[in-house]
């Protein structure tokens, strides 16, 4: 179970950088700009470093390194 658990977060973080490139990208092309997602897949990583879990504490922030 510990296993799909780890899984199943590991997903959920990796759809939702993806969905934060897709909206970013949106705003920057409806501006005619563009940007590769490579830079802002690397921006999206950086200001994600916490992700905000319910499983240990309500409302409480752990470290990506605890889910590796």
């Amino acid at each position: 179970m510990p296993w799909t658990f780890l899984i199943g977060v590991d997903l959920k973080i990796v759809q939702s950088h993806i969905s934060l490139v897709d909206k970013i990208q949106k705003v920057y092309r409806s501006q005619g700009v563009q940007i590769h997602n490579r830079h802002i897949e690397i921006i999206v990583r950086q200001i994600t470093p916490m992700v905000m879990s319910t499983f240990f504490l309500v409302r409480a922030y752990v470290g990506n390194s605890i889910f590796s």
